[in-house]
C-alpha cells in the first residue's frame, strides 16, 4: 500500500504543478477576477488538500514501520 501512497504523492505533484501554471496562464490572459481563474484556484485548493492528506499518511505509515 506504501507504494500506491507514493504514487499517488506524485500523481498529485504534477497534477498541482499543471493546475498552478494552467492558473497563472488563465490569469494573465482573462485577468485575475475572472471566473475561470476562480475556478482553476479552487481546483488547486482540492488538489493541495489531498496532497497534505496524503502527505500525511505516508509519514504516518513510515514511521510505523522502520
Amino acid at each position: 500500500m506504501t507504494d500506491n501512497l507514493a504514487d499517488l504523492h506524485i500523481t498529485l505533484t504534477l497534477e498541482i504543478e499543471h493546475t498552478r501554471e494552467r492558473m497563472v496562464r488563465l490569469g494573465v490572459e482573462l485577468g485575475l477576477m475572472h471566473p475561470e481563474v476562480h475556478r482553476c484556484s479552487e481546483q488547486l485548493d482540492l488538489l493541495l488538500l489531498r496532497f497534505y492528506y496524503i502527505d500525511k499518511q505516508r509519514k504516518s505509515r513510515s514511521c510505523q514501520f522502520p
